[in-house]
């Protein structure tokens, strides 16, 4: 018989809130039973959401939304931009190298951490390639951005350190890891060559 998760217990291992999950499961994106009041997730529900969030590189991406900045050079923006990106860093850094950090307390947290960083890295830099150029003027720049944008580098190296000291997360939450390490290369792949040409 398949094992069934509570709705904390599909939540940990999603690396999402309770909240969200109860907001997934009403929408239909995520399976579940309330055979009374409390919801009961299959196993198999939580791979499925996971397979089927997984994105093939081939497929086609959705059309840019319309720029924000309407083609005008808005440096003021670009430096509150950077100073977003550097607020963030701290944080990330404060995070993992604090040893009494929540998001360390087990191998699956350490490993949904490590993953939401690299998910963040890999919207900035997705953002960077749609509106970096209008925002930065120049693709030196840009280049320059991009480099900013790869502050996620040293959180993720040092999140590995500390879930290797911790052991192998759950399956469900190592195919995320490395799924979102995946996507995050490959947008640093192409905003390499954005900016290179």
């Amino acid at each position: 018989m398949e094992e069934h998760l509570s709705l904390a217990e599909a939540a940990e291992r999603l690396g999402i809130s309770e909240r969200t999950a109860r907001r997934w499961i009403k929408s239909g994106k995520l399976r579940a039973y309330k055979p009374g009041r409390d919801y009961w997730i299959p196993e198999s529900a939580l791979t499925e959401l996971v397979e089927e969030s997984e994105v093939s590189p081939k497929e086609q991406a959705p059309p840019p939304e319309p720029s924000l900045f309407n083609g005008t050079l808005d440096e003021r923006r670009f430096a509150e931009i950077g100073e977003l990106l550097e607020r963030r860093h701290a944080r990330r850094l404060r995070q993992v190298e604090n040893p009494n950090d929540p998001h360390f307390r087990d191998a699956a947290a350490a490993a949904n951490w490590i993953a939401d960083v690299q998910e963040e890295a890999d919207e900035v830099i997705r953002w960077i390639i749609e509106h970096g150029e209008a925002l930065a003027g120049t693709w030196e720049d840009l280049g320059m951005m991009a480099g900013v944008a790869l502050f996620a580098e040293t959180p993720v190296w040092l999140g590995e350190q500390r879930l290797e000291a911790l052991g192998e997360p759950d399956e469900l939450t190592a195919r995320r890891q490395k799924k979102t390490a995946a996507n995050l290369e490959e947008s640093r792949q192409q905003l390499e060559t954005a900016v290179n040409g």
